[in-house]
């Protein structure tokens, strides 16, 4: 072929574009511009089509999920106001000890004088039943409640309440094996309750946390692992300052 028809099949070039820029056209007969590298190499593509756009889309989407039944909405009320199982129990108790823990804390800093009363109502009512031996599954349970509510907090004491049936469960079981033991076995755990009772009377947040997270370990141990397992309190682990409190501190 010669030279000038070979010049007159190559593309006329633009004004305002360098020899190393053209254009082209796409596979679709569109035409672009193009930089970098001569127009007569380029093999251009055009963008997908909506068809190409949909089928990537359904591709990245991730599977729809499935509407939660009312079955399994009846499974989880019945996992969280039943205890079918040990294991149960324990998970109740490992619950109990992370949310109630912060309760506590929410408890010291939000305390009035009307939730002290409450709490301190519990207590009596407890100090009773340790006297008489009994139980006091009750007064327990609203001691516990009493603390949620001081939190100025509704969702902790819907939590108390929603969960009432595995928490008394628990607490029915401890209290009633600590019957079965000396005395001084009530007085220990009357004594956990008390040490709460204080951190939050005073506001002191970080020890209400940790004297309740421990007085739930302790409770937890004790369930499993018997009498002994749980870690006495101590004076030191008590708020110090204040009026002094009658503790018992004593192991078997």
């Amino acid at each position: 072929m010669k030279p000038d028809r070979m010049a007159e099949r190559q593309p006329a070039a633009r004004p305002g574009l360098t020899p190393r820029q053209g254009s082209a056209r796409t596979d679709r007969g569109e035409r672009i511009e193009t930089q970098g590298c001569p127009a007569a190499r380029i093999e251009a593509k055009a963008a997908p089509s909506r068809r190409d756009r949909e089928a990537v889309r359904r591709v990245k989407r991730p599977p729809r999920k499935t509407p939660a039944t009312r079955q399994d909405i009846d499974a989880l009320q019945t996992s969280l106001t039943h205890v079918d199982s040990i294991a149960q129990l324990r998970r109740c108790y490992e619950f109990r000890i992370g949310v109630e823990g912060e309760t506590a804390y929410f408890a010291a800093q939000n305390r009035n004088a009307d939730t002290l009363g409450d709490m301190r109502a519990a207590l009596d009512r407890l100090e009773e039943a340790v006297a008489l031996r009994n139980v006091g599954m009750d007064a327990d349970f609203e001691f516990h409640l009493g603390v949620a509510r001081a939190t100025g907090n509704g969702f902790f004491a819907t939590v108390m309440e929603a969960m009432r049936a595995p928490i008394e469960f628990g607490i029915n079981l401890g209290r009633s094996l600590s019957l079965r033991r000396p005395k001084r076995h009530l007085e220990r755990i009357q004594a956990e309750h008390v040490a709460i009772f204080k951190a939050i009377e005073i506001g002191d947040r970080d020890c209400a946390r940790r004297t309740m997270r421990d007085h739930l370990t302790d409770a937890c141990n004790r369930m499993f692992n018997g009498p002994d397992a749980g870690s006495l309190l101590t004076p030191s682990s008590i708020v110090q300052g204040g009026d002094d409190i009658n503790m018992t501190f004593e192991g078997e």
